[in-house]
């Protein structure tokens, strides 16, 4: 992933097109409040939660923290049904399986076993400082 793209936003519209038309992916989001942030978002609209159980991809030397609660990433995150094969790259931007989503209490996320707070931008909350991001407790 590419850090601070937001100056030169480009949303992945075909990414999502062919997503969903050659491996009819159940659902996806843009990643631009966080991934633990929005993986949540993700999963309390679909009543299901997540097992992370790989490291997310990050940019160089961006940290794990930065990876799994940052912002401004501005790519999708995607589901498909167990057993579909995605490629590990589609026109140059990689692909990579980082966890499931499960039955589970909505809206749950764990990460290597632990649950993973819900932090990042939260456009609805009271403090708008992005680097003190305002924790969304995991139910």
């Amino acid at each position: 992933l590419e850090r601070n793209r937001s100056a030169a936003h480009q949303p992945r519209l075909a990414l999502g097109a062919f997503l969903r038309s050659d491996f009819k992916a159940t659902a996806a989001i843009d990643l631009s409040d966080g991934l633990s942030l929005d993986l949540r978002r993700l999963c309390l609209a679909s009543n299901t939660a997540a097992e992370l159980d790989a490291d997310p991809p990050r940019s160089s030397g961006a940290s794990l923290d930065q990876a799994l609660h940052g912002g401004e990433d501005y790519e999708l995150l995607f589901t498909v049904r167990p057993g579909v094969k995605v490629p590990a790259q589609f026109a140059g931007v990689p692909l990579t399986r980082i966890g499931r989503i499960v039955k589970g209490k909505p809206g749950h996320v764990s990460y290597r076993g632990a649950t993973l707070p819900a932090l990042g931008y939260d456009h609805f909350s009271l403090s708008k400082h992005p680097k003190n991001p305002k924790p969304i407790p995991n139910p």
